[in-house]
């Protein structure tokens, strides 16, 4: 089976990647294909990225609830497939991009006077390593950093922490997800988390030969 590689391209309307490796190929026994006949095999998906998930779970009530002020940025995020032999970004310098979305604040739920946003996730492309082991040691270098900037209420006064590096780092194939926490300073709480598995359905069709297409079941793209 064909394997592509190629370099993401930053959406910026969407405020992700696109076209990160979702899958690898690895050789297996297929079951005999006859016409009109089902044929299944079971697999297994490895996405050769990882997901950051930014929560911003807790913030004092003086901060309004919409601005364009509201800012987190995520630096050093790698951004680019190696092409000196190997599939992925390299383990420790790799090419990086600086990622940045807008947040809107909200009353936590149930109400305990605190504000609260969605969650913000990027998927990026990820150093594969060990990471199918239990306790993986394979794993980047590569530190990113994150920057919270707030508007206050009353207008004209900001609170920005800059460029505070994330103690853990993303792993291919799992979620690094940062909770944030804004009083008169912030803590970041970082954490590895299981990437829960999607339906995956494939399809070899006789005007496609010796392809094999894998479709997500969430998003229908093959």
């Amino acid at each position: 089976l064909p394997m592509y590689k190629w370099v993401p391209e930053y959406d910026d309307t969407e405020k992700r990647h696109k076209n990160a490796p979702e899958i690898f190929l690895v050789n297996t026994d297929i079951p005999e294909i006859k016409e009109n006949t089902p044929a299944t095999k079971n697999a297994t998906l490895g996405r050769n990225i990882a997901r950051v998930k930014l929560v911003l779970e807790k913030v004092t009530s003086n901060f309004i609830l919409a601005s364009d002020n509201h800012e987190l940025i995520l630096s050093e995020v790698p951004s680019t497939i190696s092409y000196t032999g190997a599939l992925l970004p390299e383990r420790d310098q790799p090419a990086t991009v600086e990622l940045k979305t807008n947040v809107t604040l909200k009353p936590r739920a149930p109400a305990d006077g605190f504000l609260c946003a969605d969650p913000i996730e990027f998927d990026i492309p990820a150093h594969r390593g060990d990471c199918h082991l239990d306790n993986p040691t394979d794993i980047t270098t590569n530190k990113m950093k994150l920057t919270v900037k707030l508007e206050r209420t009353g207008g004209g006064s900001f609170f920005i922490e800059e460029d505070v590096e994330i103690d853990k780092v993303a792993i291919c194939n799992h979620v690094l997800q940062v909770n944030i926490t804004v009083n008169d300073g912030v803590l970041f709480k970082s954490s590895i988390e299981p990437w829960d598995e999607v339906d995956l359905s494939g399809t070899i069709g006789a005007e496609y030969k010796n392809w094999l297409y894998v479709k997500s079941g969430v998003n229908g793209t093959g």
